[in-house]
């Protein structure tokens, strides 16, 4: 339970659920998540092949390193803008 208000955790986080917005939702779910990080290893391994001259360790290396690159700009920066600049919704404001 909360301290201060003495609601049961479980039942705020379940009103919390069903208060965001149906696109905040999309670009958080699993496919939401899954494109940018198959996007960022398809651009990475075009890099790696690139720059690599086509060897087969330097497009895995740029997979890898392309998925966690985009991954952590789409979670850390675009996905977080779009929900506060376009919806409106900010979570660390839930009351």
């Amino acid at each position: 339970m909360w301290a201060d208000t003495g609601e049961v955790i479980a039942k705020a986080r379940d009103r919390w659920a069903l208060e965001v917005p149906p696109g905040v939702r999309a670009i958080n779910s699993e496919m939401g998540c899954g494109v940018p990080l198959a996007l960022g290893a398809t651009l990475g391994a075009g890099v790696g092949w690139a720059v690599g001259n086509g060897e087969t360790m330097n497009v895995g290396i740029g997979t890898g390193v392309g998925a966690v690159v985009l991954a952590i700009i789409w979670l850390g920066f675009v996905a977080p803008l779009i929900t506060k600049k376009f919806y409106g919704w900010e979570p660390r404001r839930l009351k």
